[in-house]
C-alpha cells in the first residue's frame, strides 16, 4: 500500500513539476491521451470484461523527438472455471496500474506522428476467489502478484481538428491495443 501512495505522489509531483515548466514553455508541448483498450490484457485467460481497460496519460513533448509524462489505467474481468472434481470457481479482477513513460517520435511525416517507447508502472490487481460449487479436490488459488512491471508500446496519431488528434497504440499494459484520443494544450 505504501508503494502505491509514494506513486501516486510521484506523479503527482511530476505532474506539478510538468506545470510549473510548461508556463516557462510556448503552447503545444503539452498533450493529454484517454483511450479504451480494445484487446484486454487477460483475454487470453478467457476471462470477460466487466469494465474495458480504461486509462489517460499526461505527457510533456521536450523537442520534436522525445516526450515524456504519468499515465493511470483501470480494467475489470472476471472468469468462471470449472475443473474435475466438479467444482465451480469465480475470478474477479480489479486492476489498477499507476507510471511513467517515455517515447521517441518520427519527424518523417507531416500529419502522422509515429512513436514508440517504454515505462515503468505500478500494476496493483485485485483479486477475488469464489467457490460456486465445492468439489473434493482443492483448487490452487492464484497469488496475488503487485509490483512493478516495465512495458513498451508502438503508436500511431493523426490529427483530426485544431489540437485534436486520434491515436491507436500496441503495447503492454492495462490493454494490450488501444484506441483514443488526445488533445495538446
Amino acid at each position: 500500500m505504501k508503494i502505491r501512495q509514494t506513486l501516486i505522489c510521484a506523479i503527482v509531483a511530476l505532474s506539478f513539476s510538468f506545470s510549473a515548466f510548461a508556463q516557462q514553455s510556448h503552447q503545444g508541448n503539452f498533450f493529454i491521451q484517454t483511450a479504451f483498450g480494445v484487446v484486454p490484457t487477460y483475454f487470453l485467460d478467457g476471462a470477460k470484461t466487466v469494465v474495458p481497460p480504461l486509462n489517460v496519460s499526461v505527457n510533456y513533448r521536450f523537442s520534436p523527438v522525445i516526450s515524456a509524462g504519468a499515465f493511470s489505467g483501470f480494467s475489470s474481468s472476471k472468469i468462471v472455471r470449472s475443473f474435475k472434481d466438479g467444482s465451480l470457481h469465480q475470478w474477479a479482477n480489479d486492476s489498477w496500474v499507476f507510471g511513467v513513460q517515455f517515447a521517441a517520435h518520427s519527424t518523417n511525416f507531416k500529419k502522422v506522428d509515429v512513436y514508440g517507447g517504454g515505462g515503468l508502472a505500478y500494476s496493483q490487481p485485485g483479486i477475488s476467489h469464489t467457490v460456486l460449487i465445492p468439489g473434493e479436490d482443492q483448487v490452487m488459488v492464484p497469488k496475488i502478484q503487485q509490483g512493478f512491471v516495465y512495458g513498451g508500446f508502438l503508436g500511431i496519431s493523426m490529427g483530426i481538428a485544431n489540437n485534436i488528434g486520434a491515436y491507436a497504440e500496441l503495447g503492454y499494459g492495462i490493454s494490450l491495443f488501444d484506441l483514443g484520443l488526445n488533445v495538446k494544450l
